[in-house]
């Protein structure tokens, strides 16, 4: 559920509306609701004056999102050994196609 505010306005802390009327959503011939979130009958609740304050990537990381496809860590031995070259050292290597 996404509120939209006056651009002037501040978002950060202002989520009433929304939760209001995420509270009182109740199903219809239209609207099936499959599942309750706490009290909410929305996944989520999100407020937006229009400009950029907070990315998505930001709240999943900081815990406000769950991302449902969270990124993989690929271990390889380059990083995890890093690469050290002397300082008037060239070394060799090869441009390889990747396919």
């Amino acid at each position: 559920m996404v509120e939209a505010k006056k651009y002037a306005q501040d978002i950060s802390t202002d989520l009433r509306q929304t939760k209001i009327y995420a509270e009182n959503i109740k199903a219809t011939n239209e609207i099936t609701l499959l599942v309750k979130w706490d009290k909410y009958s929305v996944p989520f609740l999100f407020s937006t004056n229009g400009r950029h304050t907070y990315s998505y990537r930001e709240a999943v990381i900081d815990g406000y999102l769950i991302d449902h496809d969270p990124p993989y860590l690929i271990k390889t031995k380059l990083g995890e050994e890093g690469i050290e070259w002397k300082k008037e050292e060239n070394p060799k290597y090869t441009i390889r196609k990747l396919s």
